[in-house]
């Protein structure tokens, strides 16, 4: 979810394709939350990792504004406004968020353990059409 642009266009359309009963699945995305709290700590990681540069040296194609384009959401996705309009389009919404999946390392410190929001980088979102 976090290349989208357009989150409503994804509830209209999640709503317009499922039959009461379909779910919508949404995990690993970082939420806004997190990213707010731990911006600092992100920047670091981000220039430490830099995954611009193994983008670009993967495809010669992924330019600088190429992969500005697809992060856009670097700081991560605003969950609760993703959770509100799914709710608003008539789905039951459960939602999490979690470390698991990220590494070896975070895997084992924080295991499958559930947070609130702010406190772990990843949304987890299931979302069905009543």
């Amino acid at each position: 979810m976090h290349h989208l642009y357009d989150f409503e266009g994804l509830v209209l359309e999640a709503a317009r394709v499922l039959k009461a009963g379909g779910i919508y699945y949404c995990d690993h995305d970082m939420d806004s939350g997190f990213g707010r709290r731990f911006g600092l700590a992100l920047s670091c990681y981000r220039k430490l990792r830099n995954p611009r540069a193994k983008y670009a040296k993967m495809n010669e194609a992924i330019t600088p504004q190429v992969y500005e384009l697809a992060e856009w959401q670097e700081k991560g996705i605003d969950s609760a406004q993703v959770i509100a309009l799914f709710r608003e389009e008539g789905f039951s919404v459960q939602s999490r968020y979690h470390w698991y999946g990220l590494s070896r390392v975070t895997d084992a410190l924080f295991g499958q353990k559930q947070y609130s929001r702010g406190w772990a980088p990843l949304f987890l979102m299931v979302a069905v059409k009543k």
